[in-house]
């Protein structure tokens, strides 16, 4: 890309990253929550958790992520000195990557307690491959905000398998996935 797509991303990439700094300490207990054996062995109880997370986590991230959105072309020229404009689009394409990040990392969490580790890799594999191709095909009528589109796209394939996965695995009796 041209510097000022560089430039752009850099900027924008801050603040998305300056709106995630909770998101580390969230998955962290989150991570030692979901260890427990009622969510490690008790499907109704892992899917419970699961849909009343995703449910109050869209009452809380959406209107944060609208709010950023609609305030990101006032905030940071002000913030900047009314320098990198560029990077208003960028960030608000990431604000939609923030909220997916709060409201479904929690899937990749889970994943992770119920050791679908090969699920998580090959959708990680997949996912770095498509967020490529899709900052490759955007990148020419997009610029910078391709990579902040590809990201998008990513994390969502990440997430929505890791999901779609939670939704529908059984345990077997020696409570290893099938």
């Amino acid at each position: 890309g041209t510097e000022s797509d560089v430039t752009a991303y850099g900027v924008a990439n801050k603040y998305y990253s300056i709106m995630n700094m909770f998101l580390v300490s969230l998955q962290t207990v989150l991570r030692v929550k979901l260890s427990k054996k009622e969510y490690l062995d008790v499907d109704s109880a892992r899917k419970k958790y699961l849909l009343d997370w995703i449910k109050r986590a869209l009452i809380i991230t959406i209107p944060i992520s609208a709010v950023a959105i609609l305030v990101s072309p006032y905030i940071i020229p002000f913030i900047n000195s009314g320098k990198y404009e560029n990077s208003i689009p960028v960030f608000q394409v990431l604000m939609i990557a923030m909220a997916i990040g709060y409201t479904l990392s929690v899937c990749t969490i889970m994943m992770t307690s119920i050791k679908r580790y090969k699920t998580l890799f090959f959708t990680s594999i997949i996912s770095f491959i498509v967020s490529g191709i899709s900052c490759y095909i955007l990148y020419p009528t997009c610029g910078a905000v391709a990579a902040a589109i590809a990201i998008v796209i990513s994390n969502l394939l990440l997430n929505a398998v890791s999901l779609i996965t939670l939704l529908t695995i059984k345990h077997n009796p020696e409570g290893n996935s099938l």
